[in-house]
């Protein structure tokens, strides 16, 4: 899975893989998150313009974990059970990556 976002329209694509469905939508001045699930896989974003923070969420024990810092925009990502993700947002080319393994990782 993959998320490509341009710096000023800053749109998100939504993907899906074995059921497990994610969905970011970033406006440009809001930076607002909508929440999707799928087969009680849960995910939630919430970007605040300028604070910029991510929630924490888990259900059936699937957990991801964001953190934003505004200027160095940077995504931390936790896993358990194999299910495992990857955000990388860069200043100013914010582009954000996805990625889903099938393997424990540790």
């Amino acid at each position: 899975m993959a998320n490509l976002l341009v710096p000023h329209i800053l749109h998100g694509q939504r993907t899906s893989t074995h059921s497990y469905y994610m969905a970011n939508l970033l406006v440009p001045h809001i930076l607002h998150g909508q929440r999707t699930s799928t087969h009680s896989y849960y995910m939630a974003n919430l970007l605040v313009p300028h604070i910029l923070h991510g929630q924490r969420t888990s259900t059936h024990s699937y957990y991801m974990a964001n953190l934003l810092v505004p200027h160095i925009l940077h995504g931390q990502r936790t896993s358990t059970q194999t299910y495992y993700m990857t955000n990388l947002l860069v200043p100013n080319i914010l582009l954000g990556q996805l990625t889903s393994t099938y393997t424990s990782r540790k």
